[in-house]
């Protein structure tokens, strides 16, 4: 919690309080802009690798038969590594939610003020879990599609089902 020295005026409990919603607010705002610069970022890999496998460009090493996967694997590996690190930010700014969310419950109780001002939601298993579960959804089917896209993409691959799955809504 907030550390406040015992011989604390009433004005330094409140500020501290204060201070606790301020960052609350700020580590809200900050989890949908991390969001916002996650869904940019894979787009613009998820972009690039679709046309590098759609345009049909080929390796000259193996005298133009097959096609260059080197763009596709790259944009593969970031776009794995930023779903890992952009989820590693999202656990993180949960955590110091849920601590400055803490600190002010303690607080409001420290002020004698009326539940209401400070009193938080249902700490039920579902409730505690159900953002940190809509995100661990994002960056994982953020990973899940770029292994698909992989398995997808390499005409040696044995993912037949993801091949027939796409293969029967792109037919002619």
């Amino acid at each position: 919690m907030i550390l406040i020295p015992a011989d604390a005026t009433l004005e330094a409990y409140l500020d501290a309080y204060k201070a606790s919603f301020d960052m609350m607010r700020h580590y809200s705002n900050l989890r949908f802009t991390v969001l916002t610069a996650f869904v940019g970022i894979s787009t613009v890999l998820f972009t690039l690798a679709i046309k590098s496998v759609a345009t049909g460009s080929t390796d000259q090493r193996s005298g133009g038969s097959s096609p260059d996967l080197f763009p596709l694997k790259i944009s593969m590996i970031a776009g794995v590594f930023i779903a890992v690190i952009f989820g590693f930010a999202e656990w993180r700014i949960g955590e110091l939610f849920e601590f400055y969310s803490a600190s002010a419950a303690s607080l409001g109780k420290e002020l004698k003020l009326a539940e209401e001002f400070y009193g938080r939601p249902s700490r039920a298993y579902i409730w505690r879990w159900s953002i940190t579960g809509l995100f661990i959804l994002i960056y994982g089917g953020s990973i899940a599609l770029w292994c698909a896209v992989r398995c997808y993409a390499n005409p040696r691959s044995r993912c037949c089902a993801i091949k027939r799955f796409f293969y029967f809504w792109n037919r002619d």
